[in-house]
């Protein structure tokens, strides 16, 4: 996406730098790395949407965190 099209969808007068580049799409190792660290999309996708839902509550996103953390050593471990 151009920096034209980005500023072009935010609300806000966004600066670019004169310098801006184009960031590289994520290998597919990093693309399941990403899935397996976000399950629930919290930061991938709508999960935060999800996460307000009153049913769940704080320790619902609490838990998620948490087993975040958990999958990432796991993932760090398995890279040794």
């Amino acid at each position: 996406m151009e920096p034209e099209e980005v500023k072009n969808n935010v609300s806000w007068n966004l600066l670019v730098s004169p310098d801006v580049g184009i960031t590289q799409a994520p290998s597919q190792e990093q693309v399941e790395i990403m899935r397996i660290l976000d399950p629930y999309g919290l930061y991938l996708g709508n999960g935060r949407s999800a996460m307000a839902d009153p049913e769940k509550g704080f320790d619902f996103y609490m838990e998620v965190l948490e087993k975040s953390y958990d999958m990432m050593e796991q993932l760090l471990a398995r890279k040794k």
